[in-house]
């Protein structure tokens, strides 16, 4: 472009650029707050997977009886999964 055709747009035009620049800002900014959101609420929701279970509480349910071998296992393993994803 050169700059007698820069200079050739009207300023009504500059103006309804500076509109459609202005809305496309904001669109961007909504969609990015957005994807914010999302993931964060995404990456909280993976860490409560275990329902609050520790592995002092998996080995007390453990030795009453109230879970089975493998459930213990199961259970132990997914908690230690999850501390090594944090």
């Amino acid at each position: 472009m050169e700059i007698s055709t820069v200079a050739a747009i009207s300023v009504e035009n500059q103006k309804w650029i500076g509109v459609v620049i202005g809305i496309l800002l904001l669109v961007l900014t909504i969609g990015a707050v957005g994807v914010a959101l999302v993931r964060r609420k995404l990456l909280n929701s993976s860490n409560t997977s275990t329902a609050g279970y520790t592995l002092e509480g998996l080995q007390k349910m453990h030795s009453a009886g109230l879970i089975s071998d493998e459930e213990y296992k199961q259970m132990k393993d997914r908690i230690i999964q999850d501390i090594g994803s944090v």
